[in-house]
């Protein structure tokens, strides 16, 4: 293993990819293949380094808040990177961090090809997210329409609710913070992906209370959290 001290460049565009959904949605944490390569990343005085390992599937960059670990990974082979963060942070800090792990790992420009991108489950990311999701949920016709027909056909198809939580993030913009560091190196992001969709009435799950103090009451059920593959594409020029 070879360690480095250097302070990373800022990125540029990049151009190039495909939009398709990656064939394996869960990425683990990069191991030292033979040949691997970690070099140790310099930061400014306010963050902690960043560890940086290269190897011929993946390439991964950790890092920390507060002694909490923080990580950037990214599938050579699948095309993806993830963002794997849940310190205590806001949802600015979190997309600040992501933005340092992305200049860290990739001190050039994205990786030609690169075109998908996730940050796992949303609650776990950042309940604002969550928060967010519900209230776009309460207030769409479009998602109640969802629920009736759903309850027609009965409570085992998933597709219908996986569907409109991905419109109401697209169309709500609700990871724009999380987005932007992408946006910047000239990366637009739609979602192409929902898994696990979680939803409860208003007065249950873990967002009863904040739901409870915006006056927020739904016997319907409302999402509150799933899993979101963002398909990624250049920037037209």
């Amino acid at each position: 293993m070879i360690r480095i001290a250097i302070w990373p460049r800022a990125p540029h565009p990049t151009s190039g990819a495909s939009g398709r959904l990656p064939s394996r949605f869960r990425c683990g944490a990069a191991g030292l293949a033979a040949g691997a390569l970690s070099l140790l990343v310099g930061t400014p005085a306010s963050a902690e380094p960043f560890e940086i390992t290269r190897g011929d599937r993946t390439d991964e960059v950790v890092g920390s808040v507060d002694g909490c670990a923080i990580s950037l990974t990214y599938d050579k082979r699948d095309n993806f990177v993830r963002y794997r963060n849940r310190c205590q942070q806001t949802l600015g800090e979190k997309a600040r961090s992501f933005d340092r792990l992305l200049g860290a790992l990739f001190p050039d420009s994205l990786p030609v090809g690169l075109d998908s991108f996730s940050a796992g489950r949303m609650i776990q990311l950042s309940p604002e997210l969550s928060q967010r999701l519900a209230v776009a949920a309460y207030r769409s016709r479009a998602w109640n329409s969802m629920l009736e027909a759903r309850r027609a056909r009965g409570p085992g198809d998933h597709g219908m609710a996986n569907t409109a939580v991905a419109k109401l993030i697209d169309a709500e913009d609700l990871y724009r913070e999380i987005l932007q560091p992408l946006r910047s190196r000239g990366m637009n992001a739609r979602v192409v992906g929902i898994e696990k969709v979680l939803m409860v009435p208003s007065d249950q799950g873990p967002l009863r209370d904040w739901l409870a103090a915006q006056s927020i009451v739904s016997s319907d059920e409302l999402p509150f959290d799933a899993i979101v593959w963002f398909a990624l594409t250049p920037e037209a020029r």
